[in-house]
């Protein structure tokens, strides 16, 4: 498995988790002012941006792996920023690994688990993946993920960065934020919130 990491700057290390059909170059406009007085690392989900497709079948299981490479590169805690089903892996790790966990920052995400609607949904996205493939999918998804008023420079930007997805890093991705459990105690009762 070649899992993409990259590591800026010097200081309390925090980890940027992307979101779904993103990877690490979602974070380049923030990395120069973020790792001024941190140790920035970024990694790419599997089967998004650098890194290969690994079958997985839960959150879970790349929260081990994730901190698995972590540890591997010396990297004994951190804070851990995730946006979207980025935020959905900052809780896998911190509910499977609290000593890892020196902060926690969620943004477009949630702890609260997908409803019966939502995994119809989820579902219906990996008929469409099987069906009309990766390009077609992230040309319907990520202009919808945009408000009308931001320019179509940075939709095209962040469209370019979902079409080098993997159908099976997608296909995953879904079947695992899909199955994922809520997570809304582990946030209340978490030592991070004391």
């Amino acid at each position: 498995m070649n899992l993409s990491i990259k590591s800026y700057g010097q200081g309390n290390n925090v980890i940027l988790i992307h979101g779904f059909c993103e990877s690490s170059e979602i974070w380049a406009p923030f990395i120069n002012q973020l790792s001024t007085h941190n140790h920035i690392l970024t990694i790419d989900i599997p089967g998004f941006g650098n890194s290969s497709s690994i079958n997985y079948q839960s959150l879970d299981q790349l929260a081990q792996i994730f901190v698995n490479e972590f540890k591997e590169l010396g990297i004994e805690k951190a804070t851990i920023i995730g946006h979207s089903m980025g935020g959905y892996i900052a809780l896998a790790i911190l509910e499977l690994f609290p000593e890892f966990v020196n902060g926690i920052g969620l943004f477009h995400s949630t702890p609260i688990a997908d409803s019966e609607e939502k995994k119809l949904a989820r579902d219906k996205n990996i008929q469409f993946v099987n069906q009309f493939g990766t390009d077609k999918f992230t040309k319907v998804l990520i202009p919808n993920l945009f408000a009308n008023t931001l320019n179509q420079d940075q939709i095209d930007a962040a469209l370019k960065i979902a079409q080098s997805s993997t159908s099976e890093g997608i296909i995953n991705a879904l079947n695992a934020m899909k199955n994922r459990p809520d997570r809304s105690q582990l946030l209340k009762n978490s030592q991070l919130a004391n």
